[in-house]
């Protein structure tokens, strides 16, 4: 309903396309990740969600290029270091480096949620 109402809403396509994926209608929550980030290019969570879908769907190439760009826009999203190193296995020294990185944010999380 609400995006026959805002059909132009980012937030709604990308919440649509995770509930696609998890009742495994990737080609449908394909569609509505890739058109959320095209409506909104500055949102990691899209790119770090259409990473996600593309591991699923064995394009790690592409996966990986979506979790770098979900980095680079919040270079605090602990959950995209974590599946950038799962796509980055075969590259040693590129999945070490993300695994630190993953767990010096993950560190910096709990430290920040100590102090709410």
């Amino acid at each position: 309903m609400a995006l026959k109402i805002y059909p132009q809403n980012p937030f709604y396509h990308l919440h649509y396309g995770v509930l696609l994926d998890r009742r495994e209608d990737r080609d449908g929550a394909l569609r509505e990740i890739k058109l959320a980030e095209k409506l909104d290019p500055s949102n990691p969570l899209a790119y770090f969600n259409l990473g996600a879908l593309e591991v699923r769907l064995g394009d790690y190439a592409g996966a990986r290029q979506q979790l770098e760009a979900a980095v680079r826009l919040n270079p605090h999203l602990s959950g995209a270091y974590y599946a950038r190193g799962g796509v980055c296995l075969g590259l040693s020294e590129m999945s070490r480096v993300t695994y630190q990185k993953f767990q010096e944010v993950k560190l910096q999380e709990r430290q920040e949620d100590l102090t709410l």
